[in-house]
């Protein structure tokens, strides 16, 4: 009895030990600079970070293009993706999943969060991103996650763009230019 407890306490600490590692390279203090990251690592940190929220119920793909990193501003482009993943997690009812991709596509470094959740109707596309504009219940959102990553984009001189997942749901895609001088 004694064994099984210190063997899920060994286990417990092991996790937390690699949230911890995850948190910090997901929480660099570091948005005045650009810098150089790993895509798949961000991505990869971020989902260690939400993995309460996964449980068994939502599915994850992800497919990482090459090269791998971009030059960003880190903390702010990890919340940028972060909130796309939570407002795909919030959409998905019952099980789902979440397909994120990653690369270079022409002159630009893409990512993109598709959904099976219930879509945005085209007509709150553009009020999506406006601050304080929810369309989830009293109490759930503060509309403010679209409208943070929306001006996280422009900051890095990209875009964002929000359709019909291929099936239903969203897809949310930021497009940020390669060359950082194209961004000012």
């Amino acid at each position: 009895r004694a064994d099984v407890r210190l063997r899920e306490m060994k286990l417990g600490l092991e996790r937390i030990a690699d949230l911890v590692v995850k948190l910090r390279t997901f929480s660099r203090k570091d948005e005045g600079e650009l810098k150089y990251v790993s895509v798949r690592e961000s991505v990869q940190s971020l989902l260690t970070i939400l993995g309460h929220r996964l449980r068994d119920r939502i599915q994850i793909e992800t497919e990482f293009g090459e090269p791998d990193s971009i030059e960003c501003y880190p903390s702010l482009l990890n919340q940028a993706v972060m909130n796309l993943v939570s407002n795909s997690i919030d959409a998905i009812e019952g099980t789902g999943t979440i397909t994120i991709k990653t690369g270079p596509f022409e002159d630009n470094y893409r990512i993109s969060v598709d959904d099976t959740g219930s879509g945005i109707r085209p007509e709150l596309r553009e009020r999506v991103l406006e601050p304080f504009f929810t369309t989830k219940p009293v109490g759930l959102g503060t509309g403010l996650g679209l409208s943070i990553t929306y001006s996280i984009v422009q900051r890095h001189g990209g875009t964002l763009e929000l359709g019909d997942a291929e099936g239903g749901g969203t897809s949310a895609v930021i497009t940020i230019p390669i060359n950082s001088k194209e961004r000012r």
